[in-house]
């Protein structure tokens, strides 16, 4: 089905926030290694701001616990309306396919993973409260598991449940219902999303649901979307890095600048 198209692309780019707020953690002088947990955290890793309790790792707990949930409230409420749109539109599970959920759910969690992992790292590796270790090591397991899980459930199977057409829009054999698209709004339409389309190959809504997470890749290179994930959670685990020489200093920041530049 052609109406794939419209899917939200550049998956990668909702990264870039997170990365860039890491990379102000890159630097030889500890103090600019650590996140401090007393002080107010960059936007980027804790959207929110609300400190929990008046402990020394108040904001390191605060994002620990309220990303996720922030994630939640987004995926929940996105759920909810495909609900709704399942029960009470006369299109049923097709109009609950087109609020792009669950898939939907990936760019905040892209967004939201840099600063998450980097904050269950720095608990898990404080010497705060045991319960903030634990705390930490949760937060960091489910960051790592996160990609596990997308990759497992969603990447494997684009190959089996999704293929890449000429868009009717724009190239190839007009489709029914699609209009086509000329002059200079071909062009500008082919420029933000190319004249390729992602469609569900077989019954359901499998692009739909979850293309948001795929669609802004190449067919052959669907696996960079786990990519994009390890290089977010490399940096989280190679910012916690203390280092106490000059060599170690240089080595880490080599380690940074590799992940950064080669997976990026």
């Amino acid at each position: 089905d052609a109406a794939a198209v419209g899917a939200l692309v550049g998956g990668g780019a909702a990264t870039l926030p997170g990365k860039l707020a890491l990379v102000k953690h890159f630097g030889c002088d500890v103090e600019d290694v650590d996140l401090e947990g007393h002080s107010e955290l960059d936007r980027e890793i804790y959207p929110v701001g609300t400190p929990f309790g008046s402990g020394d790792n108040r904001y390191l707990l605060g994002a620990a616990v309220l990303n996720p949930v922030l994630l939640a409230a987004f995926a929940l409420a996105a759920q909810g309306l495909a609900v709704a749109l399942r029960l009470w539109s006369p299109l049923g599970a097709r109009a609950a396919a087109y609020t792009r959920c669950p898939g939907v759910s990936f760019v905040p969690y892209l967004f939201l993973l840099a600063g998450t992992s980097l904050v269950g790292a720095q608990l898990l590796a404080s010497t705060g409260a045991p319960g903030e270790r634990v705390l930490g090591a949760a937060v960091l397991a489910a960051c790592l598991a996160a990609p596990c899980l997308i990759h497992s459930k969603v990447v494997r199977a684009v190959t089996s449940h999704a293929k890449v057409v000429d868009d009717p829009r724009v190239r190839g054999s007009p489709a029914d219902g699609v209009p086509r698209l000329r002059g200079w709004r071909a062009s500008l339409y082919t420029f933000a999303f190319g004249d390729r389309v992602w469609v569900t190959e077989g019954d359901g809504f499998f692009c739909e649901a979850y293309g948001v997470v795929f669609e802004a890749m190449k067919p052959r290179r669907v696996w960079f979307v786990t990519f994009e994930q390890a290089n977010v959670l490399c940096l989280s685990l190679l910012s916690v890095w203390k280092p106490g020489t000059p060599t170690e200093c240089v080595l880490r920041t080599s380690l940074a600048t590799s992940v950064g530049g080669t997976l990026s």
